[in-house]
């Protein structure tokens, strides 16, 4: 049985128990300058802990962030690549943080649905989200603060598609992709 919280997926054992050891997925969405990388970078402490973002993969040879939106799809599918290798290896003891924008529900879908289809009672994952939204900052503030270069036209448009994270609100995004087979929102 897979109890959802607000906070958390939980993987109760037939027993009633809840594992001792368990892995942690930390989802850090919010909009460009919100302050993601910070919350990462906090929670990025131990020798079980890994942390990676999209943008990571636009950093290039020199170490300076080169966007091109052309890269994009191929970026995010890479840091999803990387969030399931550090999944497959996970122990029971391992915190495994990605910090992208996770606007909408689409985006998140195939980090949670990785997690929980590879769950098991020897193999247990919470998943939290943690939602900066634009941290209570203006489009003008959130574009001074963000390290890529995010102009505040840009930050507005993902303001204006941003949905409220809600487990429910999820549960709800899932049963429309097994009832219509689309992914929506």
């Amino acid at each position: 049985m897979t109890v959802l919280t607000r906070n958390a997926v939980i993987k109760v054992l037939d027993n009633g128990t809840v594992p001792e050891l368990v892995n942690n997925v930390i989802l850090v969405r919010g909009l460009p300058g919100s302050g993601k990388t910070t919350i990462a970078n906090m929670l990025n402490r131990g020798t079980n802990t890994y942390r990676a973002a999209t943008d990571d993969w636009f950093v290039n040879e020199d170490g300076k962030y080169d966007f091109n939106p052309s890269d994009l799809v191929v970026n995010h599918a890479a840091c999803l690549d990387w969030f399931k290798d550090r999944v497959d290896q996970a122990n029971g003891t391992h915190n495994i943080i990605i910090h992208n924008t996770f606007s909408m529900f689409w985006e998140f879908h195939p980090y949670i649905d990785y997690v929980k289809n590879i769950m098991s009672d020897e193999n247990m994952f919470n998943i939290h989200i943690i939602d900066m939204y634009d941290g209570g900052l203006s489009n003008e503030n959130l574009e001074k603060r963000n390290d890529h270069g995010v102009n505040k036209d840009t930050i507005e448009r993902m303001r204006d598609r941003w949905i409220q994270w809600s487990w429910q609100g999820y549960e709800f995004y899932v049963e429309g992709i097994k009832t219509n087979g689309k992914y929506w929102a």
